[in-house]
């Protein structure tokens, strides 16, 4: 019986891992032929973002979903949580993107070290250069809705049958690899994990959309207006991230004997090996390793 549970588990991990790397294929050529059919408009913010994000997520994904549609599906039970509840998960992620991004920024550092080069942040570039309102609409609004819907409402009810923690992990991870650089990896990762986990607590992905739109606005809204502002309010700015982030590493550790996670109706005798060695996410770990190599070779010959 557990070899039969590994067989539909491996099956069901390499079926997503395939749907994945589905929509990161689509996406990425999209992008690149509409970046050389229109290379005169990409100066405009509104057209960049639209060639940009659009056939990722209008074209690419529901393309890739089809991969999954007849798939089963377990959906979590439905629970409400309190403001209070959603107020300390808000400051738990808020702690996650800090630690994150701590990483991402030393993994740069490393590799700027061992390269003996220098990187430019693209992504940065891209939202100071975009103005605020295109960057409220595609990043804030329209990217948690996509991302939540795909990785969140796709992908964890076709695995959850295996249990919580491979679901919630292989979304988290392929969330985090399909960003493409070090600067994102790290944090989209960490954030992966607590939405995750939030759905199949909750199995209301609004929660986890809601609190992506508020991630999204700091990192597009409000550190670029930080930015362009005087040193006096970046330093302000600065010390209440730094004191939200302690914050929440605080209520992280103090609740940590709460998290629980469900094994599964079908629970794996080996999870690890299910996922890590299921075709479908080698080869997106593959396609996303070769994604990682050419975003910082552009990041190097942008500076």
């Amino acid at each position: 019986m557990e070899e039969l549970y590994l067989k539909n588990g491996r099956r069901a991990f390499s079926r997503a891992g395939f749907t994945v790397l589905l929509w990161l294929a689509i996406s990425t050529a999209l992008q690149y032929a509409l970046s050389l059919l229109f290379s005169g408009g990409m100066t405009n913010a509104w057209i960049r973002y639209a060639l940009t994000v659009l056939p990722e997520y209008l074209v690419a994904m529901p393309l890739a979903a089809l991969l999954l549609l007849d798939a089963p599906f377990s959906p979590p039970a439905k629970r409400k949580i309190s403001a209070g509840q959603f107020a300390v998960i808000l400051i738990v992620c808020i702690a996650i993107l800090y630690a994150g991004n701590l990483c991402g920024i030393l993994a740069n550092m490393l590799v700027e070290l061992f390269s003996h080069s220098r990187m430019t942040d693209l992504l940065q570039e891209l939202i100071v250069s975009s103005g605020i309102l295109p960057s409220i609409v595609f990043v804030v609004i329209l990217a948690p809705i996509a991302e939540e819907l795909f990785f969140r409402r796709l992908l964890i009810p076709r695995l959850l049958s295996f249990g919580e923690k491979p679901a919630v992990f292989f979304s988290a991870l392929a969330f985090g690899l399909i960003h493409g650089n070090l600067s994102q990896f790290f944090y989209a990762f960490g954030l992966g994990l607590a939405f995750g986990f939030i759905f199949v607590k909750t199995g209301k992905i609004i929660y986890c959309v809601f609190i992506h739109m508020i991630i999204n606005f700091y990192g597009s809204v409000i550190a670029v207006l930080v930015l362009q502002s005087s040193s006096i309010i970046a330093i302000l700015v600065s010390f209440v991230m730094m004191g939200l982030a302690i914050t929440g590493t605080t209520l992280f550790f103090v609740n940590l004997r709460r998290i629980s996670m469900s094994r599964g109706l079908f629970a794996l005798p080996n999870g690890k090996r299910a996922v890590y060695l299921s075709p479908g996410f080698v080869l997106l770990f593959l396609g996303c390793a070769a994604l990682f190599v050419m975003t910082t070779l552009k990041m190097f010959s942008a500076v």
